[in-house]
Order: structure tokens, then C-alpha cells, then sequence
């Protein structure tokens, strides 16, 4: 199964599903590699992008001063949403706590248009459920408007599928492109692509804290404002 350019599962490992483990672990703070290892170890095949795609950065929206407000439980949640789109199946380009999370900095520094501000809701209401365990109906009740449904984003004919489309892929493929080492020839990194400084780590594991995913900055108001 594809959606554009990119195939939403690895090869399914024989016996028993191991996504919803790995999605857990991941939400947990597992180190990044490790995920993609326990997969290969239980039998999934990874294509090179797929890998790319679970272990790559977040992208986040830089023009504007935000995106270092980011909640602090997103960036794991997204990692999950990974497990559950290249292992598990789920049908999604890029998933919602993904959408929510590259749109949040862009929702605090300028108007978005209706159809984006309806996007960035459903991924945000999709998150909080996730996190919370709170119903989406109580969610869309709180917020007062008409529900944005996942056939509304992520099928093909959706009100809001023109929208997700292309901004699902544009995220996913600067994840996977930043991934690729440069190969000779093919000339620098595009600049919102390239690496942010690497702060200085502490190992993983032995009561250290699991390593912040990193981030990928570009400016997404050319998709996202009136």
C-alpha cells in the first residue's frame, strides 16, 4: 500500500504484530536505532527510507521564534506515530501528533488559513487523545466546532485532503533527505534541511534521560497562511 510517493508498511514480521510494543517503547523514550533494531530482530524488513523515517529528526516551523515551546510529551508521541504508519499499518502519510507538532510554532506566530487551522486542530485533537486518554468527542465539544474527521483528512476526495497531501509528503521526504548521507556529485544539503548544531549528549540508558529527537527548522508559511 502506498500513499504518493512513499509505501506506508515495511514487510510484516512472521507471528505475533511487535508494533504496538515498539510504538510503546518508542513513546517511552527508547533510543531511536534501537526501535528499527528490535523490528529487524523480530522479523520486519525495512526498506533504507523506512529506517530513515523512524530514526529521522522533526521537522518544526523556525520563522517566528516558537518552536523551542514545543510540549515536551510531542516529540516521543511522534516517534510512536511512526512505529504505528512503517510496522503497524496505520494509513497515514505523516500522523497527527506529527501534523500538530510541525504546525504548532506556526499557530503561535501568525493567523492560519481556515482549512490549515482545521488540519492543525484534528491533529492536535488526535494527539491530546493519544496523551491524555480523554474521548475526541469531549475534545471537539470543548472546542466548539463541527469535528474534522480522518476521512475529512486522509482520504483522497477529503475536504482537507488537497491539504494534508502535500504537506504530509513535503515532511516526510526532508525526514528521509536528511537523513541520506551526501553522496559525491550530488552537491550540499539544501539549506532548511541542514543539521541544527549538535548539542553535547549524555549516554542513553543507566538513569540518563533518553536523547531529545532532534529537529529539522524551515518556515512552513508559504503552506500554512492566507
Amino acid at each position: 500500500m502506498t500513499h504518493g510517493l512513499f509505501p506506508v508498511n515495511a514487510a510484516p514480521a512472521a507471528g505475533p504484530d511487535p508494533a504496538p510494543l515498539l510504538a510503546l517503547l518508542a513513546q517511552l523514550g527508547c533510543p531511536r536505532g534501537l526501535v528499527s533494531l528490535l523490528a529487524e530482530l523480530g522479523g520486519a524488513t525495512l526498506t533504507a527510507d523506512a529506517r530513515r523515517y523512524l530514526e529521522g529528526p522533526l521537522v518544526v516551523h523556525a520563522a517566528g521564534g516558537w518552536e523551542n515551546d514545543l510540549p515536551d510529551w510531542m516529540p516521543a508521541q511522534v516517534r510512536a506515530e511512526r512505529v504505528d504508519i512503517v510496522l503497524g499499518g496505520a494509513a497515514w502519510i505523516v500522523g497527527p501528533t506529527e501534523i500538530a507538532a510541525v504546525m504548532y510554532a506556526a499557530t503561535c506566530a501568525a493567523p492560519l488559513a481556515h482549512g490549515y487551522a482545521e488540519l492543525y486542530l484534528w491533529g492536535t485533537v488526535h494527539a491530546m487523545v493519544r496523551h491524555s486518554g480523554r474521548s475526541a468527542a469531549d475534545l471537539w465539544a470543548m472546542l466548539g466546532g463541527q469535528p474534522v474527521t480522518d476521512r475529512d483528512v486522509c482520504e483522497r476526495g477529503g475536504r482537507l485532503w488537497h491539504l494534508y497531501q502535500p504537506l504530509a509528503e513535503t515532511i516526510r521526504r526532508r525526514v528521509i533527505a536528511h537523513c541520506k548521507p551526501l553522496e559525491p556529485g550530488m552537491g550540499r544539503r539544501p539549506p532548511d534541511t541542514a543539521p541544527p548544531p549538535t548539542p553535547a549528549r549524555q549516554p542513553e540508558g543507566h538513569g540518563q534521560p533518553p536523547a531529545p529527537i532532534p529537529t529539522i527548522p524551515t518556515d512552513l508559511f508559504a503552506f500554512l497562511t492566507p
